[in-house]
């Protein structure tokens, strides 16, 4: 029988399929920023699927936090055009509140999945083993 999943487990591979959601979400409100078919979201969800299946190694949850970490600084470097798809959704793309609610939820489900990728792989090495 498999161990159940921490909260904060949970959390991370929650975080990781709201960003792939608001990837997608992006992409389909015309957002030119994206190629043809964005490979991003499908990342997300196979760094989801890691966790969840791997869920007996306990550095599996610090995979989100990379992978969120280095989406985050891309968004970070790129703050200026994302400041543009939140104050001016319809300047950007062809479905204004899809951008911006994409661009919104984005923001937000990589700051969760930075913060809870690296609680929940400390929580995993503070337990008592199985």
């Amino acid at each position: 029988m498999k161990a159940p999943l921490p909260l904060f487990t949970k959390i991370t591979i929650a975080a990781l399929i709201a960003t792939a959601v608001s990837l997608w979400v992006q992409w389909l409100s015309g957002d030119p920023a994206f190629p043809r078919f964005p490979p991003g979201p499908v990342f997300f969800i196979a760094v989801a699927l890691v966790i969840f299946y791997g869920r007996r190694w306990r550095w599996t949850p610090l995979l989100s936090s990379l992978v969120s970490g280095m989406t985050t600084s891309g968004f970070l470097a790129r703050l200026s055009a994302e400041t543009l798809r939140l104050t001016h959704p319809s300047h950007v793309g062809k479905f204004a509140a899809g951008i911006f609610l994409g661009v919104a939820l984005q923001a937000s489900a990589l700051l969760v999945g930075d913060v809870a990728g690296i609680v929940a792989t400390i929580m995993n090495y503070c337990r008592k083993p199985e």
